[in-house]
């Protein structure tokens, strides 16, 4: 960038991306936006954004490049202008690409180029690079400007993986919450079940058992009141004790149904 670059240009696409970032959490989107204004604003012919991905930094949008040829272009940390900027942290200016061995040739026919990076909470998180097809037009105000760019646009990468962060989350916590109430639904089913099991079982067990105790209370009331012949004293007070303990297990039984016809609500409480 000259030095003559009417400022009017750096204030305006530093504004427009201040604009951009508020208005989309989609980090491509953001990307494109940034090297398409670079490009427009200042007439370079090359521009690339790369982010770091495991040891390499992969291109994801650039200008001025075969898209097809450099889809998903990957370029180790610590190689080139760009890898050498990734793991310094700092910016640099190469004004005379042949002067510089370690540079990697993407586009023919550059001369120079100015990469920046992209440092959030000082881990550097990707590249903004610049080439152009002459020599000597990057200094430092370039880096000024460009460091201006980085800044704001890390805040939009890293509000765009926040965003995704939480989208994710709560999807997954949507998905955890409905399978935890298919699971409490299902579990509940089966306490239902569970519960119509031993309804049926209290009311059938106690039904079987009245009708013995209902024929056990008859035959001692007969042998009680002398009626299938004489008893003695000791006799009467052994028969009265089963009396009263059948009474006692018929009003046993009662109660269970009481409690059966409580929980099914044939009953009120």
């Amino acid at each position: 960038m000259r030095k003559n670059r009417e400022a009017s240009k750096v204030f305006s696409i530093l504004y427009e991306t201040g604009k951009k970032i508020n208005s989309t959490f989609d980090v491509d989107k953001i990307l494109k936006y940034v090297v398409n204004a670079t490009i427009k604003k200042f007439h370079y012919h090359n521009c690339s954004l790369l982010l770091v991905e495991g040891k390499d930094l992969l291109i994801k949008d650039g200008y001025g490049y075969d898209r097809k040829k450099f889809h998903n272009f990957r370029i180790p940390i610590g190689k080139g202008v760009t890898g050498k900027v990734a793991r310094t942290g700092k910016p640099m200016v190469v004004n005379d690409i042949s002067k510089a061995p370690f540079y990697i040739t993407i586009v023919q026919g550059n001369k120079s180029e100015i990469a920046v990076p992209l440092k959030s909470h000082n881990k550097v998180i990707g590249v903004y690079s610049i080439e152009s097809r002459q020599k000597n037009v990057f200094g430092s105000e370039d880096i000024r400007i460009m460091s201006a760019i980085a800044d704001q646009l890390v805040v939009a990468i890293e509000n765009a993986r926040l965003y995704s962060r939480i989208k994710n989350f709560n999807k997954e916590l949507r998905h955890k919450v409905k399978l935890a109430v298919e699971k409490l639904r299902k579990a509940n089913e089966e306490l239902t079940r569970l519960n119509r099991v031993k309804s049926d079982f209290v009311s059938t067990v106690s039904h079987e058992l009245r009708t013995p105790l209902t024929s056990i209370k008859g035959y001692v009331s007969l042998g009680l009141d002398g009626d299938v012949g004489p008893v003695n004293e000791k006799q009467k007070e052994f028969l009265s004790i089963v009396n009263k303990e059948n009474e006692r297990l018929t009003n046993l039984i009662s109660d269970l149904l009481d409690v059966q016809k409580i929980e099914s609500g044939k009953i009120p409480f």
